[in-house]
């Protein structure tokens, strides 16, 4: 969202460092650099801010969905260049699904003006949604399908205040705590549908994703 306020105000956006003396964790540059070469874009992480740089507050661009305007997606899209080699060439038909549980609750704060937190009948609702969606273009796409049959693919954490049982008896594939890479390599690779939860995390991936229908809830 930093990224989208740069250019709304005609900046160039060099990347992200923690504020005063703090650093972000080495464990994490790692991954976080990995992300960002999957994406192509022209900035990075920093373990520390530079110095004379311009540094923008998160209050500045937090809850600003107006960011996202038509001209900052061209510009986005048309400036970065995600990694086609991990595109998965062969795979079934397939809906990626981001739910943000770990920490959010039914009980948490109204955030913003809504509940990060969504049950999971509101994923099911959309799911049953884009798999008829999904099933009635499926003959017109270039992906080589390996089988007619839809899979569905959730993302989560073990954390969580509601099963996942009913997802899994619906035949659905839960995966829980799973790496940031692996999440995203499915999100902007190899899906067909996107939905994602109230989380910048799944939303980042799902602007890239290469999928016919990217759906944020």
């Amino acid at each position: 969202m930093c990224h989208a306020l740069a250019f709304s105000r005609g900046l160039k956006y060099v990347g992200a460092c923690p504020l005063k003396s703090k650093k972000f964790k080495k464990s994490l540059m790692g991954p976080r650099k990995e992300l960002l070469r999957m994406l192509g874009v022209d900035f990075q992480v920093y373990s520390r801010c530079p110095k004379g740089a311009n540094i923008v507050k998160a209050f500045e661009y937090y809850g600003r969905p107006d960011l996202f305007s038509a001209e900052y997606m061209d510009h986005l899209r048309s400036t970065s260049t995600p990694s086609v080699d991990l595109v998965q060439q062969q795979r079934p038909p397939r809906i990626t699904v981001h739910i943000r549980r770990g920490d959010v609750s039914p009980c948490g704060k109204n955030t913003s003006g809504y509940f990060r937190y969504l049950p999971n009948q509101h994923y099911l609702t959309l799911i049953n949604r884009y798999k008829e969606e999904l099933s009635q273009r499926m003959n017109y796409t270039v992906v080589n399908y390996t089988s007619a049959e839809i899979e569905v693919l959730i993302f989560s954490e073990s954390k969580s205040y509601e099963s996942f049982d009913t997802f899994r008896k619906l035949g659905h594939k839960a995966v829980l705590d799973g790496s940031l890479q692996t999440v995203w390599k499915k999100i902007i690779f190899s899906s067909d549908v996107v939905i994602i939860s109230r989380s910048s995390f799944s939303m980042v991936p799902a602007i890239f994703s290469l999928a016919l229908s990217p759906n944020p809830t």
